[in-house]
């Protein structure tokens, strides 16, 4: 019986996360069509933010930039998530949440072709 209330209270608190992480308002996919396309990805995984976007370079004839991908874990205080790069040099990510959009207000694209941006504000598609 032990063993049965044990499982039992270990699904529902694993359930429980899940859920919690799923139904943050921020969590899901958003894009950005100006300058250039872009989207970004927000996911939540107990006290851990991840944050990862996929952009077009600013369309500039020849010399448009490359696409860019960049991750970034971090925290979230006051709807600002505030993230360091997994790869590179470690430079930090600012996103400010609202209601339907992501603003990248700082962006650290040294890990990216020279001319790329990412940031701007971005729309909640899901």
């Amino acid at each position: 019986m032990k063993y049965i209330l044990f499982s039992f209270v270990s699904i529902f608190s694993l359930s429980q996360a899940a859920l919690a992480a799923e139904s943050s308002p921020y969590v899901g996919t958003y894009k950005r069509t100006t300058p250039s396309a872009s989207q970004m990805v927000v996911s939540h995984n107990n006290d851990k933010w991840s944050l990862k976007i996929d952009g077009a370079g600013i369309p500039n004839g020849a010399s448009t930039a490359a696409d860019c991908q960049i991750e970034a874990a971090g925290s979230l205080d006051n709807d600002i998530l505030t993230a360091k790069l997994t790869d590179g040099d470690g430079g930090i990510f600012k996103v400010k949440f609202s209601k339907k959009h992501a603003t990248v207000l700082e962006q650290d694209v040294s890990v990216c072709g020279m001319g790329s941006d990412l940031g701007g504000t971005y729309t909640k598609a899901r």
